[in-house]
């Protein structure tokens, strides 16, 4: 267990918050492709601001569905509380970004 500013997290939060995060960017990126077809304007894309866009969303993201309880187990095991969650912590995610 790792102690965050002094409460220990489990591992398998942990586990949860990086798969999560890296799903989040590779969405970001697959976005990127789809919209742009053109591999130079991608390329310009990822030199400037664009890496810190992405960062910045998966940040927002993860941190959204962090304090709306997606990663408790009661809360996954009910799965109508689990889409009311899950749609609370989308609304908070685009209203911060």
């Amino acid at each position: 267990m790792l102690k965050i500013g002094g409460q220990r997290v489990p591992s398998s939060t942990l586990l949860l918050v990086l798969i999560d995060a890296v799903l989040i960017v590779l969405g970001v990126v697959v976005a990127i492709f789809l919209r742009f077809h053109d591999v130079r304007v991608i390329a310009h894309y990822f030199e400037g601001p664009g890496l810190y866009r992405i960062g910045l969303v998966a940040l927002v993201s993860v941190i959204a569905l962090y304090y709306n309880d997606l990663y408790v187990s009661r809360v996954i095991s009910q799965k109508d509380e689990l889409f009311l969650c899950l749609l609370q912590a989308l609304g908070t995610a685009c209203l911060a970004l």
